[in-house]
This record gives structure tokens, C-alpha cells and sequence, in this order.
């Protein structure tokens, strides 16, 4: 467990944290577009088992998260979550999602399943990004925790305006420049790199 974290380490945290409530509200946007109204709240549900899962991996399996050091680690999966975004906007924008019947067919199963897949992969990396930043710092909780929570109200706040002018999908490629940017701050050690 670490002392107290360097300042670009925490706004790396909130970078991230800010990615991943814009990343959800643009998937709520996307779903309710694509799918019936009420599949919008379907993009809560994932942010909320991605990041929950991430954070239940780092405490199941710390060893997994450990090497070689704790800010490696943490660019990894910022890099990780930035390399998903763009992904899952890719293959989510080709998906036939639509429907004008209630029926569910197979071909809809599978799309639905992998929409929901190709969403929650993003939000998994995220949530391991936060959980492995809350477990190192644990000393300095309220530092680590303001940081996150200014993040996310910023990305929440920040990406209701956005989306009156950009689509879905080109707002999620800006969702994955944050986690890049998240990744650069994590990695950045010296001026000499």
C-alpha cells in the first residue's frame, strides 16, 4: 500500500472515471436509438456489472494486477479501456439491431449478445483501472475518491452537451482519448520519457 499519490496519477483516476460515465451515457443514447427505448437503461446495468466486475477481479486475483509495477499496471488497463472504445463503437455501429416486430430471432440474440459483450469489455477495464488505483492508495481514500468523483460528475456533465452535436459513435472515439490521455499520465515518470 502506497503513501499518497502523485497529482497525475489522480487525474489520470478522474480521466478515467470521467471516460466511463461518458462512455455510458453515450451507450444509453445508442441502445435507445438502436433498440426500443427501454433497452437505454440496459448501458446502466453494463457500466455497472463492468465496473463492479473489475473491481471483484482485483481483489479475487490481486496477483494478476501486480506486475511489473502499480503504474504500469494502471497504464495497461487505461490503454486497455482506450483500445476498447473505439472497438466496441466499430462493431456495435454494424450490429442490425433493429427491429419493427417484437419477435426475437436468432440473428437478434446474437447481435443483442454481442452488443452487450463488445459494451461491457470497455467498462470492465475501466473499472479495473479504478479498483487497482482505490487499492493502492487505500491511505489516501478521500484524495483517490474526490478525484474519481470529480471525473465522472465532469464526464456525466460534460457529454450531455456533446451529444446534440456529435453521434454516438464519434463521442466514444473522444471516451477513448481520455483513456489515452489517462494512460500517458499513468506512464509518465520523468520529463526524459
Amino acid at each position: 500500500m502506497l503513501t499518497r499519490p502523485p497529482l497525475r496519477v489522480m487525474v489520470a483516476v478522474g480521466l478515467v472515471a470521467a471516460g466511463t460515465l461518458a462512455l455510458q451515457v453515450v451507450l444509453t443514447r445508442l441502445f435507445s436509438a438502436v433498440l426500443f427505448y427501454h433497452f437505454g437503461f440496459l448501458a446502466i446495468s453494463l457500466a455497472l456489472l463492468g465496473v463492479g466486475a473489475g473491481a471483484i477481479l482485483v481483489y479475487v486475483r490481486p496477483r494478476w494486477f501486480e506486475r511489473p509495477t502499480l503504474e504500469r499496471a494502471l497504464a495497461r488497463w487505461a490503454l486497455t479501456f482506450a483500445a476498447f472504445v473505439p472497438v466496441s463503437a466499430f462493431v456495435l455501429v454494424r450490429l442490425h439491431l433493429t427491429t419493427l416486430t417484437f419477435d426475437v430471432t436468432g440473428e437478434f440474440a446474437w447481435s443483442f449478445t454481442v452488443a452487450c459483450v463488445m459494451s461491457f469489455l470497455p467498462l470492465l477495464a475501466a473499472g479495473i483501472v479504478v479498483a487497482l488505483a482505490v487499492r493502492a492508495y487505500a491511505r489516501s481514500i478521500g484524495r483517490v475518491y474526490a478525484f474519481d468523483l470529480v471525473g465522472a460528475a465532469a464526464g456525466a456533465t460534460a457529454i450531455v452537451p456533446l451529444l446534440w452535436v456529435a453521434d454516438a459513435p464519434t463521442l466514444m472515439v473522444a471516451v477513448a482519448g481520455l483513456a489515452a490521455a489517462a494512460a500517458v499520465l499513468f506512464a509518465w515518470r520523468s520529463r526524459s520519457r
